[in-house]
């Protein structure tokens, strides 16, 4: 099995030589360079699949300005894991602090609500129209087979409720409606013996 984690937690930030100024500033605990690669990635499946530019992941902005190359440095390598927060959060304000334009919309101590509905808001405004009428050609597209899957759904819903329902009413009797579903037997032995227990 290959092992795909690095010892030693790092603090790494991405640039792109469009613009040295804007960065992002991340933290990972596998390879630099495999860390970079599923940014890169990340960036890729945004563009094919048409997602709101920045909420998937705040350095779609460097990848987009640099025309989808960018690169990556790192900046501290950790030796005690319990660091790793901390110090991103320390190193995205310095690099405030130095001036530089931090694109990360998310904090290591919890998320930027503000900074994200902003830009998810602008987003959305920007490309309203256009997810709208993808959303309805796709429905025309695919309305049979929509349909059907919900059909499968609710009715796949319904049989586990009935199922849960019987399974409630079974366990829910009490020992009078046992004995009482008991008396249509033949054989009185069987009601003898389950009257012994």
């Amino acid at each position: 099995m290959i092992d795909y984690m690095d010892s030693k937690k790092k603090i790494y930030k991405i640039y792109c030589d469009e613009d040295p100024s804007m960065v992002y500033i991340g933290s990972c605990g596998c390879y630099l360079s495999m860390r970079f690669h599923q940014h890169k990635y990340y960036y890729g499946k945004a563009l094919k699949y048409n997602f709101v530019p920045g909420t998937f992941y705040s350095s779609f902005w460097i990848f987009q300005k640099g025309n989808g190359t960018a690169k990556y440095e790192l900046i501290e390598e950790l030796d005690n894991p319990q660091d790793q927060y901390p110090r991103e959060k320390f190193w995205m304000d310095e690099y405030k602090r130095l001036g530089f334009n931090v694109v990360n919309m998310n904090s290591p101590d919890g998320r930027n609500p503000q900074r994200a509905r902003e830009c998810s808001m602008k987003s959305y405004y920007k490309h309203r129209d256009k997810n709208i009428a993808k959303s309805k050609a796709y429905y025309q597209k695919n309305k049979e087979r929509i349909s059907e899957r919900n059909k499968e759904k609710y009715h796949k819903q319904k049989a586990e409720q009935a199922a849960q329902s019987a399974k409630t009413n079974q366990t829910s009797l009490t020992s009078e409606e046992c004995l009482s579903n008991i008396d249509d037997v033949e054989n009185p032995n069987i009601l003898q013996i389950s009257n012994l227990s």
